[in-house]
């Protein structure tokens, strides 16, 4: 069995879709858990998904201002977050804190020994055959020929006391998700 976490606005459903039909998945969608719950997921493979820090906050309000008026609400409980449903991304970055727990899901997963580790994979890496050479060899079998096209994503501006809040606050987990892409 397979579980595909990540933090949201990261490719998620790509690789999801990807994998459908080629290998069981755990629970039928993706997961947004803070960390592992209970041996069955800590011994399951796992796949962990991720972007940016400083692209998925804007996504993610992006989605909010964009979505449903519904959507954000249950995105932050599913991440398991408590709403603050009025919030603009400046609200949020004014807080100078990391409220959507980007960092503590990202080292739950990636950082915290077990058996199997998790596999990291990139938003930006989803396209190169590189990436779906080594999802085939964690899991055992060959998922190629299920990549789609490419798209580049695009982002809303914000103003310049944002992109610095931003970088203030998730620089240097961007960094090390870098740093531990390299090293996988």
């Amino acid at each position: 069995m397979v579980k595909v976490v990540t933090p949201g606005k990261s490719g998620s459903h790509i690789l999801f879709n990807a994998l459908r039909g080629k290998v069981k998945l755990k629970s039928g969608d993706v997961s947004h858990d803070i960390s592992p719950r209970g041996k069955q997921d800590e011994q399951m493979k796992t796949i962990f998904i991720t972007a940016d820090p400083r692209m998925v906050v804007r996504k993610i309000f992006e989605a909010k201002k964009k979505g449903p008026s519904w959507w954000f609400s249950t995105h932050l409980r599913h991440m398991g977050i408590t709403p603050f449903y009025d919030w603009t991304i400046s609200d949020y970055l004014e807080k100078g804190k990391d409220l959507l727990l980007l960092e503590a899901r990202y080292n739950a997963w990636v950082h915290i020994p077990r058996d199997p580790m998790a596999l990291l994979v990139l938003y930006k890496d989803l396209w190169k055959e590189s990436t779906w050479e080594k999802i085939s060899k964690y899991l055992g079998i060959n998922i190629s020929g299920n990549i789609p096209a490419y798209v580049e994503r695009k982002l809303d501006p914000i103003t310049p006391k944002n992109e610095a809040r931003l970088n203030l606050m998730y620089s240097t987990l961007a960094e090390n998700i870098e740093k531990d892409a390299k090293n996988a």
